[in-house]
């Protein structure tokens, strides 16, 4: 369960309120190794965060190993995984998100929650049912989200189930523009930004909630 050690961190420093992220690293496989299903709407995911916050480090491919991001997350305080997300359901400790080495070194629950980030603020994880846990463990917190909440992010932004690859792009663009554009960003800025992107996905879709409902706000 995340929660105690994860507010106590987050009560300790205050929320930045500049706008926009100071270091943003933005991650994509587009087509991860194995039978996994290709995933082409990841670079244009990551391709418009790199338009929308200049400075943005974008890793792609064969770049997204396990090492290379944990030696990139802890110089950014933003994050944006663009990936598929793999659940083990009888040890959700186990959970990962598929990087391009998940078969030799998969980046899992244990590992992210292992990890010390005292400057992290924000993670975005586009990536399928990073919520979900095992069904005997309905009531903890043992997911791929909650595993960024105690690496340190103040906000994260978690998918309760599977999640289509284009609307994700969708998604992904509607949350982040308006951290962009409007007011130096805190937490109410992310939730609002979710709630909005969600809200207009929702009038698009109406009679499609399995498309528009999955995202979801923690922290702040």
């Amino acid at each position: 369960m995340p929660a105690v050690r994860s507010l106590r961190h987050h009560r300790t420093r205050e929320p930045a309120a500049r706008r926009g992220p100071a270091r943003l690293v933005a991650c994509a496989v587009p087509r991860p190794p194995g039978s996994l299903q290709e995933l082409p709407g990841t670079l244009r995911e990551v391709g418009m965060l790199a338009e929308l916050f200049p400075g943005t480090r974008v890793l792609t491919g064969a770049e997204v190993t396990h090492d290379a991001l944990a030696a990139a997350l802890p110089t950014a305080d933003w994050a944006h995984f663009a990936c598929h997300g793999r659940n083990d359901g009888q040890a959700p400790s186990r959970s990962a998100l598929v990087l391009h080495d998940h078969d030799r070194a998969p980046m899992t629950v244990l590992d992210i929650s292992r990890m010390r980030l005292p400057a992290a603020e924000f993670a975005y994880l586009s990536a399928c049912s990073t919520m979900r846990t095992g069904a005997g463990l309905s009531d903890e917190a043992i997911h791929i989200t909650g595993a960024f909440q105690l690496a340190g992010y103040r906000n994260v932004v978690g998918t309760l189930w599977n999640i289509r690859d284009d609307l994700a792009v969708d998604m992904a663009e509607r949350v982040y523009t308006p951290l962009a554009h409007g007011a130096p960003v805190g937490d109410e800025e992310i939730a609002r930004a979710l709630h909005a992107a969600t809200t207009e996905l929702r009038a698009r879709h109406p009679g499609e909630p399995a498309w528009w409902a999955a995202h979801v706000h923690v922290g702040g």
